[in-house]
């Protein structure tokens, strides 16, 4: 002889869980829909530090430029004034040049050996 038994069951869920089951479920339609739009921003991050590389090293060698051209520049018949002026213009130039290299530096550290 053998017997069936059918038990039934019905646990009524806690609104309050459900809303957080519905929260972290929207959540994660989030997150996994921009996963394609974050790795690409990921991707074009590279192109554009590279560009801005360049523009730093075009930036570094004009300033570098520049203070060979105040370098040269003779100091007989200059005026306080026109002196004053160049030195400024050397000490802005420094600044800048002092600033790229710490952004360089900052980008680009020297590996830990050297």
């Amino acid at each position: 002889m053998k017997f069936e038994i059918d038990v039934n069951l019905h646990i009524k869920a806690d609104p309050e869980v459900l809303a957080r089951l519905d929260l972290v479920l929207d959540k994660l339609d989030l997150v996994t829909g921009n996963t394609e739009k974050i790795m690409s921003e990921v991707t074009d991050l590279k192109p554009a530090l590279d560009a801005i590389d360049a523009k730093v090293t075009i930036v570094k060698t004009d300033v570098d430029t520049l203070l060979a051209k105040l370098a040269a520049i003779p100091t007989a018949g200059l005026t306080p004034a026109q002196q004053a002026a160049i030195d400024d213009a050397v000490a802005h130039a420094n600044i800048i040049a002092a600033s790229l290299g710490a952004i360089d530096t900052t980008v680009n550290p020297p590996p830990p050996n050297a």
